[in-house]
């Protein structure tokens, strides 16, 4: 299997990571095709410019104005760790980096601080990728002007033809790379390295991972980037990409002055020879991971890929592919639900990768003392699919899905971001498609899915099913007498069952229509500043409105009622935890999730809930045409939830998965125990004990959840592309038709004391054979209800993460990405604190903790600089007009709870002019209180084999002070979402009770700086 998982390959196309091993060299045009259309039946989105210079650097333009007066740009490297050698593994990614390590025009440790000041952040605006045959260089510009574009212009040349490596700076930033492989290394990452290496034994991408080879990686001088460099960071082997709100003549124009005296190759580089792709019969791989959550499964058929050119007729047969491939997952989608099913979910795709690979595969998440079972499941079902192919009611609610994608793709296409487009065009290139447009798409689509039939997608699957190779791949948490023979055994006793003709299933109609009388609008106000709209109903439900155009046909619904885990019973740990893994999953009393899911096949609905700190929310996108669907779907789950068995038994198939990762990454300990220790012991934070969690049940549930569905306050908020009237009808007619809800909650005072533990070092150890361990340092602040002080905190933070990036990253080079953040809440009074981040070495744990102490001290003693100051505001400027145009932003941030809160809409009234008034002398007052070195939290996880000399506290340890306490740990992007400085939200402000605010286990990304 050469993934082990679908989700990895989904995240890597989705990052640009599916490079060409395919390039189109300006030498060869003759015999080439410089574009994938030039090859193609199909014909390019008209809106972009297409060109080449003399020398061969190759450009796409797209002029897009959304967001105004901005645009992204990259400079597509076709050249990757495929290019590499057995002593350079790693030297592609290794450039990268040194790309911002000194240039022509940048001296070393001069380029972050550089665009700092023209407001583009280092990591979100400034950033970098490296595949397996492509890097690629971003900039997102806050501003269009001459003066940006030249700047911008010169960046992107400079890593094209004068990055300078010196000896100093690779040695420097070794250290870096090195950090930054240890923190990729994860279980889930190990298990696909494997099973890319058992799925392509004879294919060169197993032997050229983009981190590359530590042994390699130490010894790489200044001559070897060079000589790499020069061979290929080649003119012909690059594109500049521009898109965003300027005309194309404007843009090519500085192409053309920066990038047409790039020197032509005389030679162009052909590329690396990719190995074969043999045939191999039946064979099975297990590889035991005792740390992994849970086992997955996956059966392929891998060959070497016969390349042809994009094309309608490839594109037909994609779609042929793509509507089995969701035929089967539905399938087990359902199958999963049942009684005693082997598996917790599954899923089935085809790709192809790098014009080398046609894998087709179906994959399954189970148990581990399920495998042999869940073995069987997988190969019954795509057997079944190839032998009885699909029923007409499946293959209409999937064209009806599949045909909805491409409708809402063409009505969303203005007001698509130039950051997405510009990725879109790299991705085409890298992919050799052609850059169609959502309209051409859509024309496409629509004549293939009115002719195809069930006969064509059954012929497509068994097409991408043909030959006699099954590679079947196990890995995880397996028992210990799992071995590959007995993968080949249960695969063999699976094989044995005959299978039956699939059942034909009709969708019902929707039964949930009518709620009684509409409500009356009894309080009307308008906003008109901000273009909100609020009003009361005669049932006491409380809705807010904001027209938008930043999203076209989007409308996002946010519904907040109750108290969220202030109202938790004290006696059942675990019901709100319960209810985030249950509530959706259990449908409604007439209808099964899948009964859902049929019948709006073809509709754009759907529903999340999660229990929050002082809320329960549900909420949902959906389009401007289906605004009434969504709104009947959402009140049907407040008045008729189904508490159905099926979605318990998949909570708790998945509940020791979720503590597994607990267990075995340093994640789960900050979700968990860390995040208790942080509030004093409070139960309510974290997880609850798995024991705990698993003794409750759905009738607890619903009678925990029965009282604030029934009756408690509502605020239902309405943001996107719709019309206010409309919302209004529909919103009185759903919402507005339920019995009176309260007016008030509960003030739960006593519930809402929240405390920190007094300054200590405190350490937590995991089991794990990985090497390694987190710092968390941590300050304790404030809660967020004093807003001029919240942001100047997350001014600080930005501050602090400045000085760790130089001080742990660039001169240290023990730490990949460190990162502060300020976590304020809004539920438990004077609850705060502010957090330093670093994944490091077990044994730099001390050290690294000294210097984030040291860190704080110097700013509380000494203060920050005006120029700090400016590098941090200046790109939080650009980061707030961005979110002004940012629908997430009004529903989480902003109007979710703004009758509850009124505060939060002159917040976001206030911010960009409280911003502007920040001083240095601010910023100095807070780090001077809150800073100083004898206040500070110190905690440390660590492998349970670590040296206990290295993970020994650097200060004495007090006794934690017995008191409650408060949320978990949020990465920076994801901190407290209620306002000013994080990412928006997805949906309302509060942070998710549980362990959410940490990832854990991210799928492998791109290599990037």
């Amino acid at each position: 299997m050469i993934a082990s998982k679908a989700r990895f390959f989904a995240a890597f196309t989705a990052l640009s990571l599916i490079a060409l091993s395919q390039s189109f060299a300006a030498a060869e045009t003759e015999t080439k095709a410089l574009w994938p259309q030039d090859v193609s039946d199909l014909a390019p989105d008209p809106s972009v410019v297409w060109g080449v210079l003399p020398n061969g650097v190759r450009y796409a333009i797209m002029p897009h104005a959304e967001p105004p007066g901005r645009a992204s740009m990259r400079l597509y490297v076709n050249a990757g760790s495929l290019m590499e050698t057995d002593g350079q593994r790693g030297i592609a990614h290794f450039l990268e980096h040194m790309a911002f390590n000194g240039t022509t025009h940048h001296e070393p440790g001069s380029m972050v601080e550089y665009f700092q000041r023209l407001g583009m952040g280092f990591g979100n605006d400034t950033n970098a990728h490296t595949s397996w045959n492509e890097t690629v260089y971003l900039l997102e510009l806050p501003a269009v002007t001459d003066a940006m574009m030249d700047d911008s212009m010169q960046m992107l040349r400079d890593y094209a033809h004068g990055m300078l490596f010196l000896q100093s700076e690779v040695d420097r930033e070794r250290g870096v790379i090195l950090a930054e492989k240890r923190d990729r290394d994860t279980v889930q990452y190990r298990m696909f390295v494997d099973g890319l290496k058992f799925s392509l034994p004879d294919a060169l991408m197993p032997e050229r991972f983009p981190i590359g080879q530590e042994a390699d990686i130490s010894a790489f001088d200044s001559a070897a980037f060079h000589a790499f460099y020069d061979k290929w960071y080649t003119p012909d082997r690059m594109v500049v990409v521009v898109a965003g709100d300027m005309e194309p003549g404007r843009a090519k124009a500085y192409i053309e002055k920066y990038f047409s005296d790039l020197p032509p190759v005389a030679d162009a580089q052909a590329d690396p020879d990719m190995g074969s792709i043999l045939p191999r019969g039946t064979v099975a791989r297990i590889l035991r991971e005792p740390e992994a959550p849970a086992v997955d499964i996956g059966i392929s058929n891998i060959r070497q890929l016969a390349v042809v050119p994009d094309g309608s007729a490839e594109r037909a047969a994609a779609m042929a592919r793509s509507l089995a491939n969701a035929m089967i997952e539905r399938r087990l989608e359902i199958l999963a639900k049942l009684d005693g099913a082997p598996f917790v979910g599954g899923s089935a795709y085809t790709f192809h990768w790098m014009d080398f690979v046609d894998c087709s595969e179906i994959d399954l998440t189970c148990p581990p003392e399920r495998w042999k079972d869940a073995l069987a499941v997988a190969e019954q079902q795509i057997r079944k699919a190839l032998e009885f192919g699909f029923t007409q009611a499946e293959l209409d609610e999937a064209k009806a899905n599949m045909l909805n994608s491409y409708e809402q793709a063409v009505k969303k296409a203005p007001t698509r971001k130039s950051a997405r487009l510009a990725e879109a065009i790299c991705r085409s290139i890298s992919d050799h498609e052609v850059f169609t447009s959502p309209e051409q798409d859509l024309e496409l689509a629509s004549a293939v899915l009115e002719n195809i039939g069930a006969g064509d997608v059954l012929g497509a699957l068994r097409e991408a099913w043909s030959g006699d190779t099954r590679i079947i791949y196990v890995s995880g948490k397996l028992p210990e007498d799992a071995g590959d023979e007995a993968a080949l055994d249960a695969y063999k006793a699976g094989a044995a069952v005959a299978v039956e003709p699939p059942e034909q299933v009709e969708a019902a109609s929707f039964a949930y229509t009518e709620f009684g009388e509409p409500g009356k609008v009894v309080s009307f106000s308008k906003v008109e500043d901000m273009g909100i709209t609020q009003l009361v109903l005669s049932n006491n439900v409380c809705l807010n409105l904001k027209p938008t155009d930043f999203e076209k046909n989007v409308v996002r619904v946010a519904v907040r009622f109750g108290s969220g885990v202030l109202e938790a019973p004290g006696d059942k740990p675990g019901l709100p935890m319960l209810a985030n893994l249950t509530f959706i999953g259990g449908g409604l009393t007439k209808h099964s999730a899948d009964d859902l899911a049929r019948i709006f096949a073809g509709r754009n609905v759907g529903v999340n809930f999660s229990v929050q700190s002082d809320s329960f929310v549900l909420s949902g996108a959906t389009s401007t045409r289906d605004l009434q669907d969504e709104l009947d779907l959402l009140t049907a789950y407040v008045v008729a939830p189904g508490y159905r068995d099926e979605a318990l038994r998949q909570a708790r198939k998945t509940i020791p998965q979720i503590y597994m990762q607990v267990l075995h990454t340093p994640e789960g300990v900050l979700q968990n125990e860390a995040a208790k220790f942080l509030a004093n012991g409070d139960d309510r934070m974290g997880y609850p004990k798995q024991e705990d969690l698993e003794e409750r049940n759905l009738d607890g549930l619903r009678e925990w959840l029965s009282g604030p569905l029934s009756h408690g306050r509502m605020e239902v908020s309405i943001v996107g592309d719709f019309k206010e009237e409309d919302a209004v009808t529909l919103v009185a007619r759903t919402f507005g038709a339920l019995p009176a809800r309260d007016t008030v909650k509960p003030e739960f005072v006593e519930q809402r004391v929240m405390s920190m533990p007094a300054a200590q070092t405190k350490a937590f150890d995991y089991e794990t054979e990985l090497p390694k361990a987190v710092s968390m340092f941590v300050w304790p602040t404030e809660d967020i209800w004093d807003i001029s002080r919240t942001r100047r905190f997350s001014v600080l933070s930005d501050i602090v993460t400045d000085r760790l990036r130089v001080e742990l990253r660039e001169k240290l080079g023990e730490a990949y990405s460190p990162y502060a953040f300020n976590a304020p809440s809004d539920t438990f009074k004077g609850y705060g604190y502010l957090a330093c981040i670093s994944t490091v070495a077990p044994d730099k744990l001390g050290q690294v903790a000294d210097l984030v102490r040291q860190v704080g001290a110097d700013i509380a003693a000494d203060g920050v600089t005006q120029d700090e100051l400016d590098r941090a505001l200046k790109p939080m400027f650009e980061q707030v007009t961005e979110w002004r145009r940012n629908n997430n932003y009004w529903l989480g941030n902003v109007l979710a709870s703004s009758q509850e809160f009124p505060a939060r809409i002159e917040w976001a009234r206030s911010m960009v002019g409280d911003l502007r008034s920040i001083s240095t002398a601010q910023i100095d007052e807070l780090a001077k209180t809150y800073l100083q070195p004898d206040r500070a939290i110190d905690v440390r996880v660590f492998p349970a084999t670590a040296p206990a000399a290295a993970t020994g506290p650097a200060q004495p340890v007090a006794e934690p002070a017995a008191a409650p306490a408060e949320e978990p740990m949020p990465e920076p992007a994801a901190a407290p979402a209620e306002e000013p400085m994080p990412e928006p939200a997805a949906a309302p402000a509060q942070a998710d009770v549980g362990p959410v605010a940490v990832p854990v286990e991210p799928a492998p990304e791109p290599e990037g700086r």
